[in-house]
């Protein structure tokens, strides 16, 4: 209350009716029908917003499904940049093995490294392994008291069974 109210409400006598006069008050709660506002139809404007709420959860849906799409495409796109990344590296560091073996005369095979450095020192380390065995001589029938070489054929081994036996008598 105001304190003109709760004043005017202390000044008036006990024992008075306050019908006779209504108070300020009173006046304040009665509306008069011109100024009333119109009902308002909650019920329309609850299923209004229920509907509008259902539209924009599907939107966001779509959206999110868009996303994840974009998000795949992207991490097939880094994947494949990846993949396209390493198959280049893998044909320079073919295409430069390739030349070196021309180079120095070793074969492909014997090549290991990635980088030019590492693949002519890998040819290098081959290339003296190769002079090295071939300065030591290999002799395959050391050991075993024949002079001779050995051959494989079977008609090289008859013959040498002949010449151990005219030897003998």
């Amino acid at each position: 209350m105001t304190d003109d109210v709760k004043d005017a409400a202390e000044q008036e006598p006990q024992g008075t009716e306050q019908d006779e006069q209504p108070t300020t008050e009173t006046q304040a709660d009665e509306k008069p029908a011109e100024d009333s506002k119109p009902d308002i139809d909650w019920k329309a404007m609850s299923r209004k917003h229920e509907d509008r709420s259902k539209a924009l959860a599907t939107q966001v849906e779509d959206l999110t499904k868009q996303l994840e799409t974009a998000n795949s495409a992207a991490g097939r796109v880094s994947e494949l940049e990846a993949s396209v990344s390493a198959a280049e590296k893998r044909a320079e560091r073919a295409e430069i093995a390739a030349e070196i073996a021309s180079a120095k005369g070793v074969k492909l095979r014997y090549l290991s490294g990635e980088t030019r450095e590492e693949l002519e020192a890998t040819a290098d380390a081959w290339l003296e392994d190769a002079r090295a065995a071939a300065k030591v001589g290999v002799v395959p029938t050391q050991g075993t008291g024949d002079s001779a070489p050995r051959t494989s054929s079977f008609a090289s081994g008859a013959e040498r069974a002949r010449a151990q036996s005219d030897k003998t008598k």
